[in-house]
């Protein structure tokens, strides 16, 4: 008998559907409706469109449905649709310069942000507890979260992703759920991997959706029912794999970037049917009503994921999602010509949806990207007279700027000379020009204009593994293997077939400046069995909102940001017109100096010294809340002057979770005490890359001890060893008498000062020696 398998994408122009015959590898039939305000209508329109090609729906092995409801959810702004969150983060003295909410933008900050508590809890890296979670501090939050108007609690841990023994997020959440029976709890390491601010940033706005997600897969399930479909209901990840219904209500995170994937493993499907294709790397063209989405497929079938960290409606996330670049190039384009230079433009606007009643060859008045098309012949839609009289220099201006675009933006996703071939996809790929430079060659295979359905149709099952393991006794293959074969075992357990699992991802991650130790991250991916999944989506306090709320609402007008702010440089001549606040031989930063100096330390911190994200938020706090920054130049000092330095020292794996707390601001204390005084004449930076060129600006900062900072450092980038500074260069005798006395701090209760070295190498070895035992 026939596998047959529905798939659906909902875009924001149209809504795809395709019966796809698995077994044999066909599209049996599609269907393109226009995506209505009511979004489950257009879903079942579309549909029921396939189903007339099917004798009997009992035929139908699943439904797969690729949707950009909770995304854009966030992206609008969407208060009916979006609830307020509580956060409990588990990180006893550590992050507390960093609270949540503090990378998110001021608008939707204000939108979420609940009643947040950093409690006693934690990891180290090594699975050993910072402190160990109070029941009394949690039972007391949740008095406090009771008193207020919140429907979510976002549970995060200092190295939740490797606490597979201690558990405190499941411990903390279950006494959460006792005393709040009538909240969503939602722990972190469910959602997302390492790195602490964004794993939480993706869990609060995960939780932020639940009761909205939870109304609307229960409404696709009501669609399918509608239709007498008894098939199980499937919606579409981020990594082109299937959540159940369950799944889906719980993660609708996980669902966000599933468009652009669905589209590029749709075309990876369309390539395999075609006997001429190779399995190599494309890149894939997606094309339609406003954007163009671009995408690297691998010859794994899967899209390229992004860097570790990416950013989405303005919050840094780092769960898996593709590497996609987006234009703004669609069939509803604008094109424009200047009445000077006679420079043709195409977008960014478009007409979106509504390019079936304002595109001129439907009748319309606005001059789009698909008359362009129309009038160079390239299709015939609509009234092909409605364009006859465009002058050919418009026609072959826009021709023009629309294949720069694309070749422009293909040569930046591209990581080779290499020319490769190109999918184009989408309703909108009849802009696309069949010679690209660059493009070994342009492919339009059969059902282009659906492949996201398709994509949504052949999504697989898939179970991923993300932690750290011991390789001081085994080696790192073996210990691959083992992890490789519990990744496939995890899909077998959510519904793939055994027979037809394989490992698409297997990534190992050294742990700087550490040894015995690597991060491991492997992803194994199959079809699914067809046996029976988890279907009961638990809908209980989901709120009031009726099943309207699929309704497509317009973005909001209002803006939630702080009366007064003024750090918004959107163009260029703001960056050149904007200058800094200079008085009496001392720079005053504001927040946009900080962004840039923080943006300079990234780049400098090519050797080392950690990400200075971290660093650079708890600067801005301060600066929000009106403490003051000041540096000045070497030669304003005294000769006889007194200038302290130095920076954080270990694993950026380990300051990537357990954030920053009063641990240099203590070794420096600690050393001044040491030397008899009460804070130096000045502060300097150890070195100017990565975070350590800003972390001496928070001991600096008037909310600490309102020191000035030098205008240098004693490195002029970052390098990895402490002897490796312009102060140690300066001292002949070999034994480090630049470098000490040093402080270290744990952050946690230990300090240590080093007076004396043999050799100067010897103090950086016996620092991190201490740092490591430190945690």
């Amino acid at each position: 008998m026939n596998v047959l398998r529905l798939g659906v994408d909902v875009g924001g122009t149209n809504t795809d559907a395709v019966l796809l015959d698995i077994s044999d590898r066909q599209v049996l039939a599609s269907a393109k409706h226009p995506t209505t305000p009511d979004v489950t209508q257009g879903i079942q329109c579309a549909i029921q469109t396939v189903l007339d090609h099917v004798p009997h729906t009992t035929d139908i092995q699943a439904i797969s449905i690729g949707t950009t409801h909770f995304v854009n959810a966030l992206v609008e702004r969407n208060r009916a649709r979006l609830d307020r969150v509580a956060v409990i983060r588990l990180c006893g003295p550590f992050t507390h310069g960093t609270p949540p909410f503090v990378g998110f933008p001021l608008d939707l900050k204000n939108l979420l942000s609940g009643p947040c508590f950093l409690l006693s809890g934690g990891l180290q890296i090594d699975g050993s507890e910072i402190a160990s979670v109070s029941t009394a501090e949690i039972e007391s939050a949740c008095d406090k979260i009771d008193t207020e108007d919140i429907h979510a609690v976002a549970i995060i841990s200092v190295f939740a992703p490797i606490d597979f023994t201690i558990k405190q997020e499941e411990h903390v959440a279950s006494i959460v759920r006792a005393k709040l029976p009538h909240l969503n709890v939602v722990c972190s390491k469910d959602v997302a991997h390492i790195g602490l601010l964004e794993r939480e940033n993706a869990t609060i706005l995960n939780a932020s959706l639940l009761r909205y997600a939870k109304k609307t897969v229960t409404g696709f399930q009501k669609a399918a029912r509608a239709l007498h479909l008894r098939c199980p209901v499937f919606i579409t990840s981020n990594d082109g794999t299937l959540l159940d219904c369950a799944q889906a209500a719980k993660l609708p995170i996980r669902t966000f970037s599933s468009g652009p994937t669905n589209s590029m493993r749709g075309a990876a499907f369309l390539a395999s049917l075609q006997s001429d294709i190779s399995k190599e790397s494309a890149l894939v063209v997606d094309i339609g009503g406003t954007t163009t989405d671009i995408g690297m497929l691998l010859p794994s079938s899967f899209p390229r994921q992004a860097a570790a960290y990416h950013e989405l409606c303005g919050v840094l996330l780092n769960f898996s999602m593709p590497h996609v670049t987006s234009i703004g190039l669609g069939g509803g384009s604008i094109v424009r010509q200047d009445s000077h230079s006679k420079r043709v433009t195409i977008g960014p606007d478009s007409v979106g949806h509504r390019i079936t009643c304002e595109a001129r060859v439907f009748n319309g008045a606005t001059l789009t990207a698909t008359d362009i098309a129309v009038a160079a012949g390239r299709v015939s839609i609509g009234d092909v007279s409605r364009v006859a009289g465009l002058e050919q220099s418009m026609i072959d201006g826009a021709q023009k700027a629309i294949k720069n675009m694309l070749q422009n933006t293909l040569d930046a996703m591209k990581t080779s000379a290499t020319d490769i071939p190109v999918y184009l996809v989408g309703g909108g790929s009849i802009l696309a020009p069949d010679e690209l430079v660059g493009v070994s060659r342009v492919h339009r295979f059969p059902h282009y204009d659906v492949a996201n359905a398709v994509g949504a149709a052949i999504a697989q099952i898939s179970g991923t593994i993300d932690l750290f393991e011991d390789i001081s006794s085994t080696p790192v293959s073996e210990v691959r293997k083992v992890i490789e074969a519990k990744a496939i075992a995890r899909a077998v357990a959510s519904g793939a077939a055994p027979n037809r699992v394989s490992i698409v991802e297997s990534e190992v991650i050294p742990i700087a400046y550490t040894t015995g130790r690597c991060r491991f991250y492997v992803k194994a991916a199959g079809d699914w069995s067809g046996n029976a999944v988890p279907d009961e989506v638990d809908d209980t306090d989901s709120g009031s909102n009726p099943l309207s709320e699929n309704v497509i609402a317009p973005p909001s007008t209002t803006s939630d940001a702080i009366p007064g702010e003024t750090f918004s440089l959107d163009s260029a001549d703001s960056v050149l017109s904007y200058k800094p606040r200079v008085q009496d031989n001392q720079w005053f930063l504001s927040e946009i100096d900080l962004e840039w100096i923080a943006d300079g330390c990234y780049v400098l911190g090519c050797g080392g010294g950690g990400s200075p994200l971290h660093i650079f938020l708890e600067l801005r706090e301060m600066v929000r809340a009106g403490e003051v920054i000041r540096v000045i130049d070497l030669g304003s000092l005294t000769p006889d002057a007194l200038v302290g330095w130095g920076g954080g020292m270990g694993s950026p794996e380990v300051s990537s979770e357990r954030l920053l707390g009063n641990e240099y601001n203590e070794a420096c204390a600690d050393l001044w005490a040491y030397l008899g005084i009460t804070k130096p004449d000045a502060l300097c930076g150890l070195e100017i890359g990565g975070g350590n060129g800003m972390i001496n600006m928070i001991t600096a900062a008037t909310k600490h001890y309102d020191i000035p900072i030098v205008d240098g450092d004693f490195m002029g980038r970052a390098y990895p060893t402490w002897h490796q500074t312009t102060a140690n260069v300066y001292d002949e005798t070999g034994r480090g008498l630049n470098l000490l006395p040093s402080a270290i701090s744990s952050g946690d209760g230990n300090v240590m000062i080093m007076t004396k070295a043999k050799k100067d190498t010897s103090v950086d070895v016996s620092l991190r020696a201490a740092c490591v035992e430190m945690g």
